[in-house]
């Protein structure tokens, strides 16, 4: 029982790996979507000494105990959510930066070691786990028996448990 849930969990590594490009790439999007937030939300900072020269004593202002008008609160109110905002922005760009390396590490031990696979058994693997074709079908392609291919496949399956056991 423990064998074929090592066999499911090595089939579940090898769709991740070759779904892992497609995956990196969506997240340095999302990075890119995020990045052009913050340049928005800084760009719709108010810049309060461009304005704020002194109080004008011709105006009639009103002031609350802390000596600001309501104008003045309200501004730094929203410039404290902008801030905020930027600040989450910050934080999911770290927490994607961080799920790529997550990806790039859990993949290193199958993309190393699939370089010393035989090119047969790349086809299969790259047919089964990228493609996602079935047996019958790889077998066809590879002109082999549909047999020959399942064995082949746990044996390869097998060779990457024990890459695993390795590291």
């Amino acid at each position: 029982m423990a064998r074929k849930k090592e066999l499911k969990e090595i089939e579940d590594k090898l769709y991740n790996y070759f779904s892992k490009d497609r995956k990196i790439a969506s997240l340095k999007f999302k990075i890119e979507v995020l990045e052009q937030q913050i340049e928005n939300i800084k760009k719709e900072k108010i810049d309060c000494t461009k304005w704020y020269s002194g109080i004008n004593w011709g105006d009639k202002i009103q002031t609350s105990p802390t000596n600001n008008s309501f104008a003045e609160t309200e501004i730094i109110r929203l410039e404290e959510r902008k801030e905020q905002r930027i600040s989450e922005c910050l934080q999911e760009i770290e927490d994607i930066k961080e799920t790529i390396d997550k990806i790039q590490k859990e993949n290193s031990i199958i993309d190393y070691n699939i370089k010393f696979l035989g090119k047969e058994e790349k086809q299969i693997i790259t047919y089964k786990y990228k493609d996602k074709w079935n047996e019958f079908k790889i077998a066809r392609e590879l002109y082999k028996d549909q047999s020959v291919i399942n064995k082949k496949r746990r044996k390869i399956l097998n060779d990457i448990i024990r890459w695993e056991e390795w590291f």
